[in-house]
C-alpha cells in the first residue's frame, strides 16, 4: 500500500460541478518543469534590471574586524583575502578603510582563513575563523612590523560573543547536529535549545517525521518563520512546521533560531526565525555511510500499558540508512555534495496514530458479548422501545479491530482496565497495532566560482516523499486507519556577483512544493447498522459519533483532505560598505499558488451530551423529562448537537507578497556598532481562481440589507457576485501598510571583546496562514454547513439524522445567503399561547423572498444563511504584528566559555481569533428588549430562553448556537522573561549549553499548537476561541496556554580524554564521547469547561462553576502517578447555573425553563504535571586509516524512565459534563518509556 501512488496525486477533476470531484493531484512533472524554468527565466532577467525585494531570512554570515599594529594604531589600505577551507579559494579580497576596519558580507556559512597584508608588516594568516548564518564574526588583527614576504600564522579564537548586534539565538553546525540524540531525523526536535524557545518535550514515538511546534518568547507557534537556502519555504496554507522541508541532519551545515531582534533583511513572521544551510562540496573527496536501528526488545514498556495490565512491549522496528558524498567536479569545474536518506519503520508506539487510550461506557452485555434493548433498558432505567435501533447495532457490530469480537470494546477483554464509576461506569483499554512507514529523500547541491572569483552560482535540490499508513489515523477515540502521504520539492539557485571589494549583489531564485493527502477508511458502514444518509452513494462511512465523557467513534469531520501547495520566491540583496556603513538593501516577491480539497463533515457528526439536571439523569430519563446522561441520550438517539457539510470541496488559491528593505550596521567606533533597519512588508489575502468566498458585514444587516458580500466576478452555474465586491470579497485583497522599523546597539564595554552590552527594539508583521480566507470560501452557496445544537432533542432520530443532502456541485442553488427576515413567532413544544416569554416559543424567519426555512430543514429554496453555521472575517482585516525589545550582557568567562543574561520581551498584536462580537443580549422586567417583525408587530422580551436567543442577538437572525461566528485581529500577548544561558561553542571536543528562561505570557487568546492557526490544540486548550463573554475579548486575558514560568535546558557532548598511563591506556577505553540533552519544565496550563455554559447567549465554549475555596484546593494528593484517575477534584466543579425566568409565561412553565449562564472558573486556572526528560549518547569511535573512520553509538531516550504525562483529558479539554468517573484523568504520556536506539557510521 505504501508504494501506491494515491489516487488524489494521480488526477484531479477541475470541474466544480461534477459531484465526484473529491479526487485532488497536481499538473504533471512535464508541466511543472516548464512553469519553474519559466520563473527562472524571469527572476533572472527581473534581477538584472532591479532590486525587487529583500531577503526572507539572510542565509549568510559575515567577518568584520580592526586591523592595528603592535601599538594600536589603526592600518588604513591593508588587503584582507578570505579563504575558505572547504574549497580552497578566495571567496573575497576587500582593504581596510581609513579607520583600520573592514568588513565583507554575504558569506556562506563555514570556515574561512584570512590572509592580512600591508606595506612594511608581516603577513599575517589567520585559520579557522568561523561564519555562521545571520552572525557577523569578529576578527581584529595585530600586525607585526616586517617584511611582507614573511608570515605569521594564527589559529583564531572561537567566541560566543557577539559585539556587531543585538539579535539573540544560536547556531547548531554540522557536527553539533550529528552528535546530540536524535530519535528521528528531524532536526525541528532540537529548537527547543534555546532560551525563550518553549514547546512539548520530544516525542520520539512518533510515526513519520513526527511534529515539533513552538513558541518563541510568547508568541504563536503560527508566528515563526522556516528559510532553506535564504528561500521562504513557510506553509501559505496551515502555517506550522508540519509541511516544511526536512533535510535530514545529515546533509545540513547549520541551522539557526534567532529568537528575537533579528535585522531587518528578515520577516515574515514576528516569532522565531529559522534558517537552514544544506551542505556544499569540497575540494577533497568524501563520503560516509550511515544506519541507526530501533527494536522493540531493547525497550521499556509504555506506562499506561504497563497499568493496564499489557505486559508485552508494543511494537517499534525503525531502520534509518544512508550515505553522503562530495568532491570536485571534473573538467566543468566546482564542487559538489550528495545525500540519499531512507527510513523504513513498524510503529506501534504512536499516540497520533498507532495506539489508543479510549474511555469504554460500560454496559451489560450476553454470555456471547452481545446486548440487547432489554439489557440496556433495565441498566439505564429506560424502556426496551426506547432504545434506538440503530444504536442498538452500533454497540453490536462486530469487528477484531480492537483485539475483540466486538468493534466497541468489552469490559474484561484484553487491554481493558476496569470499570470506574460503578456497573454503568466507564473504564480505559490500551490499544497498539502497527503503523508502517515510509520515507526517501535525495538532496544535491553543486558551486561553482567563475570570473577569477566575481561570481559564484550554487544549487540546491531536495526531493522527498513519505508515507505513513496509520491504523488509529482519525480524530476520535475509536479511530478509524488514515494513509498520510507527504511529498516535498525544493530547487534553490543563487548568483553572488562581487562588483568590487565593497559592493556585493547576491540573486537568489527558489521554488518549493509539498503535497499531502490524508485518506480515510471508514471501518463502519451506514449499512452495516441501518442507517442511511443522502450522500452515502459517494461516502459509505458512518457518520462521527461522539458521547461526552466516553468514546466517539467514525471519520473525523476534517480527516480526508490533500493539499498541493507551490511556491516561487526571487529574492535580491545589495551589500554596500562604505566607510563605517556597511549596507544591505533589497528585497523579495513570493507567488503563492494553494490547490487543495477538504470533504469536511460530508460523513456528519453527532454529539450526544448530558441534557437537563445530570443528578436526576438516570431516574427520569425514560419520563421525558429532558434528564438524560450522555449515554442515555444515545441509547434513546437523542442527538444534542449535528454538524454536516455538502458543496464542492475543492479550492485554488493564488496570492502574492512583496518586501522591501534597508539595513545598516554603522561602526560608530571600534567598541560600538549600531544596527539600524526598516523593512517593509506588502501581504495579499489569497483569493480563490474561482473567486468562491463571502463575508458577512454587519452594517448592512443593521440597515436591513442582503449582508453577505460575494466577489463581482463570481459566476457559476447562473449565479453572480455582488457588484463592486474584490476577488477575495474583503475591502481590498493587499496589505501594504506594513511598515517595521529595528534598531539596536552592540557595545564592546571594554574594547576587548570579553563583554558585551546588546539591546534592541524591533516590530515583525505577521504573515497569516490562508486559513481565515479558506474559511470564507467555505460559506453558502459553494459549500453550506449546517450545525445545529439542541438542549431538548428528539428521540429515535439515527436512522438518517442529517436528513436531505444535495449532491455536490459549484453551487447550492437552495442556499443561496439573503438576508433574514423575523416574520413571527412558533411554538416548538407543547400547547398555549405564543409569547416570546414562553422557553417553548421561538421566531419564525424568512428569506427575502418570504420563505420560511428552519436549520435547513425545510423545503424553500434560498433558504436565510444565517441560520446555518458560517465563518466570515471583518471586510477590512489587517496583518498582525510584534513588537520585540530586548537588553543583554555577554561575558566571555575564559577557555570558550560564555555567559549571557538578560531581559526580553514582546507584544503581540492583532492576531486571529474566534468570537461573536453581536452576541445576545441579557434582558429583564427592568430591562427589556423589544423588537418588531416585518410586518410591524412588536414583541417585548424580558426572559432569556434558548429559543429566543435568536432575537437578542445585537444582530436579528444571527444565532452563536448554530454556528455564526467571527474570524478577526482580536488577539494579544504580552510576554516577559528573564533568560540566561552558559555555554561553550564546540571546540576541542566539548559543546555545553544550560538555557534557562523564567517568563510570563498573557494573552486573551493563544492560537492553536499545530495544525492551523484557527484549531483547538491537541492539549487541550481552547485555540482560537474565546471563552465566556464574547461581547469584550480583552476580559479574556489570563496566563496564555502556553506559558511555562520555568524552562531549563541543558544539552552537551564531549569526547572523553584519553589516559596516557595505566591500566585506562588501552585501546578499549579510548576514543569515547558522550552526549546529551536534559530538560526541566514547568506543566502547560489548561480550562476546565463546560458544554452547557452560556445558554442564554446561545454559546457553548465557556468554563465550568467554581466550587471550592481556592484554585490550589482543587488538586488533588499525592505524587503525579497517583493523580492519574482524577488530576483534580471533581467536587470543584459544577455545571453552569441556570437563570430563572425573570417572568411566568401564560403556558405556566417554571421549572427549568431558563438558560444557563457562564461559569466562573478563569480560564487556563490550573497548570499540567512539571514535566521532565533525560536523553543520552554514548559514543565509541574507531580510526581505521588515516583518513578512514568508524562509529558506533547508543541513544538512550528517557533514560530514567520517568512518565512524563501531558495535561488532563490528553487530546481534548477537560469537560465536566463528561462525569467524575473520566473527570481530569491523566491520559497520555508527552514522552515514551526508555527508547533505545544503535547506530553505525563510516567515514571517508
Amino acid at each position: 500500500m505504501l508504494n501506491a501512488k494515491p489516487k488524489f496525486f494521480s488526477e484531479f477533476s477541475r470541474s466544480p460541478d461534477s459531484a465526484l470531484a473529491y479526487r485532488f493531484s497536481i499538473e504533471k512533472e512535464e508541466a511543472a518543469m516548464r512553469s519553474v524554468i519559466r520563473f527562472l527565466a524571469s527572476g533572472l532577467l527581473l534581477g538584472t534590471l532591479c532590486l525587487v525585494a529583500a531577503a526572507q531570512a539572510n542565509q549568510t554570515g559575515g567577518i568584520t574586524g580592526v586591523v592595528t599594529d603592535k601599538n594600536g594604531a589603526l592600518v588604513s589600505g591593508a588587503t584582507v583575502v578570505v579563504v575558505s577551507d572547504a574549497t580552497g579559494k578566495a571567496e573575497r579580497t576587500v582593504n581596510t578603510s581609513d579607520d583600520g576596519g573592514y568588513s565583507v558580507t554575504l558569506l556562506p556559512p563555514g570556515r574561512y582563513r584570512l590572509e592580512i597584508s600591508a606595506a612594511n608588516f608581516k603577513k599575517a594568516i589567520i585559520a579557522d575563523v568561523q561564519v555562521r548564518i545571520t552572525e557577523t564574526a569578529r576578527q581584529d588583527v595585530s600586525l607585526e612590523p616586517g617584511n611582507i614576504s614573511e608570515t605569521v600564522n594564527v589559529e583564531a579564537t572561537p567566541t560566543l560573543i557577539n559585539p556587531s548586534s543585538a539579535t539573540t539565538g544560536q547556531a547548531l553546525d554540522a557536527q553539533t547536529l550529528r552528535s546530540l540524540p536524535l530519535a528521528s531525523p528531524n532536526f525541528l526536535f532540537l529548537l527547543n535549545l534555546s532560551t525563550g524557545v518553549t514547546g512539548e518535550p520530544t516525542d520520539v514515538r512518533s510515526a513519520g517525521r513526527g511534529t515539533a511546534d513552538v513558541t518563541v518568547n510568547g508568541q504563536r507557534t503560527s508566528n515563526n518563520s522556516v528559510s532553506l537556502q535564504g528561500i521562504n519555504v513557510n506553509d501559505f496554507n496551515l502555517a506550522h512546521f508540519d509541511t516544511v522541508p526536512l533535510p535530514n541532519p545529515n546533509a545540513l551545515q547549520e541551522m539557526k533560531v534567532a529568537t528575537s531582534l533579528y535585522d531587518a533583511s528578515q520577516g515574515s513572521k514576528g516569532g522565531g526565525a529559522l534558517g537552514l544551510v544544506i551542505k556544499s562540496g569540497e575540494k577533497d573527496f568524501h563520503w560516509e555511510g550511515y544506519w541507526q536501528h530501533r527494536n522493540d526488545a531493547l525497550n521499556a514498556n509504555e506506562w499506561f500499558r504497563n497499568a493496564n495490565g499489557l505486559s508485552k512491549r508494543a511494537r517499534l522496528l525503525q531502520n534509518v540508512f544512508g550515505g553522503s558524498g562530495s568532491g570536485p567536479v571534473p573538467k566543468l569545474g566546482g564542487f559538489w555534495f550528495f545525500n540519499y536518506q531512507g527510513v523504513r519503520a513498524r510503529n506501534g508506539v504512536d499516540p497520533a496514530g498507532s495506539t489508543l487510550s479510549p474511555i469504554i461506557q460500560a454496559f451489560p452485555t450476553n454470555a456471547d458479548g452481545s446486548t440487547s434493548a432489554a439489557l440496556l433498558a433495565t441498566s439505564f432505567n429506560l424502556a426496551p422501545a426506547q432504545i434506538d435501533p440503530v444504536a442498538l447495532s452500533i454497540l453490536n457490530v462486530q469487528s477484531a479491530r480492537f483485539g475483540g469480537k466486538y468493534f466497541i470494546p468489552r469490559l474484561g477483554q484484553t487491554g481493558c482496565g476496569g470499570v470506574t464509576g460503578g456497573a454503568i461506569g466507564t473504564f480505559t483499554c490500551q490499544f497498539s497495532a502497527i503503523a508502517p512507514i515510509k520515507d526517501n529523500q535525495y538532496v544535491v547541491s553543486y558551486d561553482r566560482s567563475m570570473r577569477h572569483g566575481k561570481d559564484t552560482i550554487s544549487g540546491r535540490w531536495f526531493w522527498d516523499e513519505s508515507s505513513v499508513a496509520k491504523p488509529y489515523g482519525t480524530d476520535t477515540s475509536l479511530s478509524n486507519p488514515r494513509t498520510d502521504t507527504q511529498w516535498n520539492r525544493f530547487l534553490a539557485i543563487t548568483e553572488t556577483h562581487q562588483f568590487n571589494s565593497n559592493i556585493v549583489n547576491e540573486l537568489r531564485l527558489g521554488f518549493s512544493r509539498f503535497l499531502f493527502a490524508n485518506i480515510p477508511t471508514d471501518t463502519i458502514n451506514l449499512a452495516d447498522v441501518g442507517a442511511s444518509r443522502g450522500n452515502s452513494a459517494q461516502f459509505s462511512g458512518l457518520y462521527r459519533v461522539a458521547i461526552t465523557g466516553s468514546m466517539s467513534l467514525g471519520t473525523g469531520v476534517n480527516d480526508d483532505r490533500g493539499t498541493v501547495s507551490n511556491q516561487y520566491n526571487i529574492v535580491e540583496t545589495l551589500s554596500w560598505i562604505k566607510g563605517k556603513h556597511t549596507l544591505r538593501m533589497g528585497g523579495e516577491r513570493i507567488q503563492y499558488q494553494l490547490n487543495r480539497f477538504n470533504n469536511f463533515a460530508v460523513r456528519g457528526a453527532l454529539t450526544f451530551g448530558g441534557t437537563g439536571t445530570a443528578a436526576l439523569a438516570l431516574a427520569n430519563c425514560r419520563n421525558d423529562t429532558n434528564d438524560c446522561t450522555a449515554f442515555q441520550n444515545f441509547l434513546r438517539g437523542r442527538v444534542t448537537a449535528v454538524q454536516s457539510a455538502f458543496g464542492d470541496p475543492a479550492r485554488n488559491f493564488i496570492a502574492t507578497d512583496w518586501a522591501g528593505f534597508i539595513q545598516d550596521d554603522y561602526r560608530f567606533s571600534p567598541r560600538l556598532t549600531v544596527n539600524l533597519g526598516l523593512r517593509w512588508e506588502g501581504m495579499s489575502f489569497g483569493h480563490d481562481k474561482l473567486f468562491r468566498a463571502g463575508i458577512y458585514d454587519p452594517v448592512l444587516a443593521a440597515q436591513g440589507r442582503n449582508p453577505f458580500l460575494i466577489p463581482e466576478k463570481v459566476n457559476l452555474a447562473g449565479f453572480v457576485g455582488t457588484p463592486g465586491v474584490s476577488d477575495c470579497a474583503l475591502k481590498s485583497c493587499f496589505d501594504g501598510n506594513n511598515f517595521a522599523p529595528r534598531v539596536g546597539f552592540a557595545w564592546d564595554i571594554n574594547g576587548n571583546q570579553k563583554t558585551v552590552l546588546r539591546a534592541g527594539y524591533g516590530i515583525y508583521y505577521q504573515r497569516l496562514s490562508n486559513q481565515n480566507i479558506l474559511q470564507n470560501s467555505l460559506a453558502a452557496p459553494f459549500t453550506v454547513q449546517p450545525l445545529s445544537s439542541n438542549a431538548n432533542p428528539t428521540s429515535l432520530q439515527l436512522a438518517n439524522p442529517l436528513g436531505t443532502i444535495p449532491p455536490p456541485s459549484a453551487v447550492a442553488t437552495a442556499f443561496i445567503p439573503q438576508a433574514t427576515r423575523f416574520a413571527g413567532l412558533r411554538r416548538i413544544s407543547g400547547a398555549g399561547p405564543l409569547d416570546i416569554n414562553d422557553p417553548n416559543v421561538g421566531p419564525i424567519f424568512v428569506n427575502e423572498a418570504g420563505q420560511a426555512c428552519t436549520n435547513y430543514g425545510g423545503t424553500a429554496t434560498n433558504c436565510s444563511i444565517n441560520l446555518a453555521s458560517f465563518t466570515t472575517v471583518p471586510v477590512n482585516p489587517y496583518t498582525p504584528y510584534t513588537q520585540q525589545w530586548n537588553a543583554t550582557l555577554q561575558r566571555e568567562i575564559g577557555k570558550g566559555w560564555a555567559v549571557e543574561m538578560g531581559y526580553v520581551g514582546s507584544h503581540y498584536i492583532g492576531g486571529l481569533g474566534i468570537w461573536d462580537p453581536y452576541i445576545a443580549r441579557v434582558v429583564s422586567t427592568s430591562s427589556p428588549l423589544t423588537v418588531r417583525d416585518m410586518n410591524g408587530n412588536s414583541y417585548t422580551i424580558t426572559n432569556n430562553t434558548v429559543n429566543n436567543e435568536e432575537l437578542r442577538h445585537q444582530i436579528i437572525g444571527l444565532s452563536r448556537k448554530r454556528g455564526a461566528r467571527y474570524s478577526g485581529n482580536i488577539g494579544f500577548a504580552i510576554y516577559n522573561s528573564f533568560q540566561a544561558t552558559v555555554s561553550r561553542r564546540l571546540t576541542h571536543g566539548m559543546y555545553f549549553q544550560a538555557a534557562y528562561t523564567f517568563s510570563r505570557t498573557y494573552d486573551n487568546v493563544s492560537g492553536s499548537l499545530s495544525t492551523d492557526e484557527l484549531n483547538a490544540t491537541r492539549n487541550g486548550q481552547n485555540g482560537a476561541n474565546i471563552y465566556n463573554d464574547q461581547s469584550s475579548p480583552q476580559q479574556n486575558k489570563t496566563r496564555g496556554d502556553f506559558d511555562r514560568p520555568h524552562r531549563l535546558v541543558v544539552s552537551y557532548t564531549y569526547d572523553l580524554p584519553r589516559t596516557h598511563s595505566g591500566f585506562l591506556n588501552n585501546v578499549v577505553f579510548r576514543d569515547w564521547a558522550i552526549s546529551g540533552i536534559v530538560t526541566y519544565q514547568s506543566g502547560l496550563p489548561f480550562s476546565i469547561t463546560d458544554s452547557s455554559t452560556g445558554g442564554i447567549y446561545g454559546a457553548t465554549l465557556g468554563t465550568a462553576q467554581f466550587l471550592c475555596s481556592s484554585i490550589q484546593s482543587a488538586y488533588t494528593t499525592g505524587s503525579t502517578s497517583d493523580k492519574v484517575a482524577h488530576y483534580l477534584n471533581p467536587a470543584c466543579f459544577g455545571t453552569a447555573p441556570i437563570i430563572p425566568l425573570n417572568t411566568i409565561p401564560p403556558s405556566g412553565i417554571t421549572t427549568n425553563a431558563g438558560a444557563t449562564g457562564w461559569g466562573t472558573t478563569p480560564r487556563n486556572a490550573f497548570r499540567g504535571p512539571m514535566q521532565q526528560n533525560w536523553d543520552f549518547s554514548l559514543i565509541r569511535r574507531f580510526t581505521v586509516r588515516e583518513k578512514e573512520h568508524f562509529q558506533v553509538r547508543m541513544d538512550v531516550f528517557n533514560l530514567f524512565n520517568h512518565p512524563v504525562f501531558r495535561i488532563p483529558s490528553g487530546s481534548t479539554s477537560v469537560n465536566i459534563n463528561g462525569g467524575t468517573s473520566s473527570f481530569t484523568r491523566l491520559l497520555e504520556t508527552a514522552v515514551p518509556a526508555r527508547l533505545i536506539q544503535f547506530g553505525i557510521s563510516y567515514t571517508h
